[in-house]
């Protein structure tokens, strides 16, 4: 069948009209604005959201125990897990354990701890794996 036998039966196809130039800079600035504000809430919520730590120290205290000196820095309102791990001399894990720290009753951001693991072989060191807020 011809084109103009389809034209004929069925009708000419109506010409579409483009789309207008300032419709397409309107909806690329609403997106990129879009994006830019999606990528400050991220980044400013994760900052908020996720404590730091520092490790301090730590001490054999007995065969089959350690204890893990560290600082944490976050809000004060909020609570923290962090996760403690004694490794040997391979870095194999001989120990783990998580403690939560509540806020802070004073309204300190930076705040010392110390914690007791339990310990399968002696370890060569112990040290906070992680810490998030909950």
């Amino acid at each position: 069948m011809s084109n103009q036998i389809l034209s004929d039966r069925y009708g000419q196809k109506s010409a579409r009209k483009p789309l207008p130039t300032r419709f397409w800079a309107i909806l690329s600035a609403v997106l990129i604005a879009g994006a830019v504000v999606w990528g400050i809430w991220v980044q400013t919520a994760q900052s908020a959201a996720a404590p730091e730590f520092k490790n301090t120290g730590y001490e054999l205290t007995s065969g089959d125990e350690v204890s893990v000196s560290f600082e944490i820095v976050k809000d004060p309102s909020t609570t923290a897990v962090c996760t403690l791990q004694a490794l040997n001399t391979a870095s194999a894990p001989v120990g783990w354990d998580e403690v939560t720290i509540g806020p802070s009753q004073n309204g300190e951001r930076v705040t010392a701890h110390t914690a007791h693991l339990f310990i399968t072989s002696p370890a060569h060191t112990a040290v906070v794996e992680a810490c998030w807020s909950l």
